[in-house]
């Protein structure tokens, strides 16, 4: 068999480690031979490990094909993909092809009265927090098409993404748009838009307490450092770490008024390096393995 070296990220399950993985001092760590799997593949990312040499077992190439046709239906995936595309060169996020891909839930969602009129202030407010609130949304509801989220959840999650940041409406705009590196006293100030936007959304009815949560905490991290609650993995509810990453993958690849975007390439190694730690390690390898097919 032919020694291939491969990402993480890319390799498939059914991939036959060619080598032992051992730590910084020569301890093993994952023995050659071991088929990969999903908790394989977890637990190296976990690990930091970027690339591994792997034999392609040819009993599960047939099974490949199938899964990955199976994965997502192809129509969608190749709008998914146009649409990753799209938002990586820092174009308008299109409501038909979200629409396409959601049986017209996205507009239906970002149409409802309290979230419309959001939208609409926020539009005339902050041109950015707007096009990352409709981003956030699109790829919130693309990791839970990956999920295979029923149409009530898929609806909810859409919901998370668009507000997580409402609470940012609280905040100055000279802060959100600076320039500058933020002192100190001016960051503690930006990470009260949870807080924020917590309180904004806490009465409103039409809000469920899930997408409430996700407003609230999607920037608490895995291992208990982020805020504002310093809560940890087994606390932080599904939605508002699905949020994180969308949170975090659409900043890095669109531009800012203090920094430039970086390319999809980049924003996966970045991500990956945020597993564990920061992001839920399986939530991001479901993202990361088929935002992956979108450029590759």
């Amino acid at each position: 068999m032919v020694k291939n070296k491969r990402d993480i990220v890319t390799c498939e399950y059914g991939d036959i480690l060619a080598e032992n993985i051992v730590d910084n001092v020569g301890q093993l760590l994952i023995k050659e031979s071991t088929i990969i799997d999903k908790n394989i593949k977890m637990k190296l990312m976990e690990m930091g490990v970027q690339y591994i040499y792997v034999y392609k077992n040819q009993e599960s190439e047939k099974e490949e094909k199938i899964m990955k046709i199976n994965d997502i239906y192809e129509k969608d995936r190749v709008i998914i993909k146009k649409t990753f595309e799209r938002l990586s060169q820092g174009k308008m996020l299109e409501t038909r092809e979200a629409n396409e891909i959601s049986d017209g839930l996205f507009e239906k969602i970002v149409n409802e009265p309290f979230i419309n009129n959001y939208l609409t202030d926020l539009y005339e407010r902050d041109s950015y927090t707007y096009i990352h609130s409709l981003n956030v949304g699109y790829y919130c509801m693309v990791l839970g098409k990956y999920l295979k989220f029923s149409h009530y959840n898929m609806g909810e999650i859409i919901k998370a993404g668009v507000l997580h940041d409402i609470g940012k409406i609280k905040i100055p705009l000279k802060l959100l748009n600076k320039k500058e590196k933020l002192s100190k006293e001016e960051f503690e100030i930006i990470k009260l838009h949870p807080l924020l936007g917590y309180d904004i959304v806490k009465n409103v009815d039409s809000i469920s307490e899930d997408v409430k949560l996700a407003v609230l905490m999607h920037h608490e991290k895995e291992n208990g450092s982020g805020y504002p609650n310093g809560l940890k993995g087994q606390d932080i509810p599904l939605y508002a770490k699905i949020c994180a990453i969308a949170d975090i993958y659409d900043a890095l690849t669109t531009n800012r008024a203090y920094k430039k975007k970086i390319t999809p390439t980049h924003a996966f190694k970045i991500l990956r390096s945020m597993a564990g730690d920061h992001l839920n390690v399986e939530l991001l390898l479901i993202f990361l393995e088929n935002a992956y097919r979108c450029y590759f």
